[in-house]
């Protein structure tokens, strides 16, 4: 791309960072008030835009480091390094710590955090620690009952959140029971209550939960995500979550969710007690408002054909308006059956199989020879005799996908790791 494109580009990107942050809630100043001092620099005086343009060519890692050069560029900047906020995984959830702590001691900088995805209570990070150290210590934290609540940071991490009226995007990462335990987290639940949330993830491990009364706070959530089986949907009515688009859970929680609200993107998360798959639960998915139009889910025992072609009638009696299919196989899949049942989907534009061997011969309708390699991501290398074997086999399939399936436009396949 030449260089004016590029720039071009990415400053548009930046731009759009900046607008996302000036809306009525965030904080507002004028650096021309605040920087009187810094205006005969030449970088000051440059366009806003040029500055934007620069900055986008520079790493996560070097915007802390440029904030520090002058208060011009700190206070052009905090804002979008502080917007989204991932601390799950790795370094980034071993100093959370940290960054609660700057929290702490800056509270102005609460009102710009947009995403929040990491740990309610962070585990202690002491400079200088070995990472061995620190990873023990945050073992320490998930095995000794979390007993964590005396020692002062529960409070801290509670008078963040208090502030962060903003968030839109929230996910606590730590499995505390923060909905069910109003002895401990009452002013958390309010904190959360308080946010105007678009997209949330909910995972709480440990007794039965019952999530009912935050989701009724929510009634602009379009994005829901449950991830563990102890949470209860007692209580849920018809008026709660009234705009929810996309929903990540079990089919027996999307069973409970999606009737009468607008849902349009449903991804179902594989248990070990749904193996079964219950009729009646998707007969509840027909009566989504949105219809759905996007579906993944992962199938149980896919080299039983009966079983795979059983589950993909129920998807195509029950969701007759999809346009974007997603299998999680996890092992080998009859060819002969997903041609006879894929055809059958109406409107099916994107098929994706993940983790997917073929298993049996795939009988070709057609002499033509494919000028492209079908889309396959490999999990392990392979020698190329079975590469070969596997690229062939999908070609053909799709080829006959494609010949039944005029609307179909984008097939991808991740190859199983035998």
């Amino acid at each position: 791309m030449p260089l004016a494109s590029s720039l071009l580009a990415n400053t548009s990107f930046w731009r759009r960072k900046k607008m996302e942050i000036s809306d009525e809630t965030a904080p507002s100043t004028t650096i021309a008030q605040e920087f009187d001092a810094q205006r005969d620099s030449r970088f000051v005086n440059l366009p806003e835009d040029v500055h934007l343009a620069i900055i986008a060519f520079f790493d996560e890692g070097s915007i802390p480091r440029l904030i520090r050069t002058c208060k011009y560029l700190q206070h052009a900047l905090e804002p979008i390094l502080y917007r989204h906020l991932i601390l799950v995984g790795g370094e980034r959830y071993l100093r959370s710590g940290l960054l609660h702590g700057t929290l702490s001691a800056r509270p102005d900088l609460i009102p710009y955090i947009y995403t929040y995805h990491g740990p309610i209570i962070p585990p202690h990070y002491v400079t200088g620690s070995s990472r061995q150290a620190v990873i023990e210590r945050a073992k320490n934290l998930r095995t000794r009952g979390r007993n964590l609540y005396d020692s002062g940071r529960a409070a801290r991490v509670v008078g963040i959140f208090l502030q962060a009226v903003n968030i839109r995007d929230l996910y606590f990462t730590d499995g505390h029971r923060w909905i069910d335990d109003p002895a401990r987290w009452d002013r958390l639940q309010d904190a959360v209550s308080n946010m105007n949330l678009d997209k949330l993830v909910l995972e709480i491990e440990g007794f039965p939960t019952y999530v009912a009364p935050v989701l009724r706070a929510q009634p602009n959530l379009t994005d829901l995500t449950i991830k563990h089986g102890s949470i209860r949907l007692g209580g849920l009515v018809e008026s709660d979550i009234p705009k929810l688009v996309s929903l990540k859970s079990t089919l027996g929680h999307a069973a409970l969710i999606v009737p009468g609200r607008p849902v349009e993107n449903l991804h179902l998360i594989w248990v070990t007690s749904e193996q079964r798959l219950d009729e009646s639960w998707f007969k509840q998915l027909a009566l989504s408002t949105g219809p759905i139009r996007e579906f993944t889910m992962t199938l149980h025992s896919p080299s039983n054909d009966d079983l795979v072609r059983d589950t993909l009638r129920m998807i195509r009696s029950y969701l007759p308006s999809m346009e974007h299919l997603t299998l999680k196989v996890r092992g080998g899949i009859s060819a002969a059956v997903l041609l006879e049942e894929i055809p059958a989907f109406q409107h099916l534009r994107r098929l994706h199989f993940l983790e997917a061997c073929l298993l049996g011969s795939v009988v070709s309708t057609s002499t033509e020879q494919s000028t492209s390699s079908p889309s396959i991501a490999w999990p392990t290398p392979m020698d190329q005799s079975q590469r070969r074997e596997v690229i062939n086999s999908i070609v053909d399939i799709n080829r006959q996908f494609r010949a039944a399936c005029p609307g179909l436009v984008d097939i991808r396949w991740t190859a199983y790791d035998l």
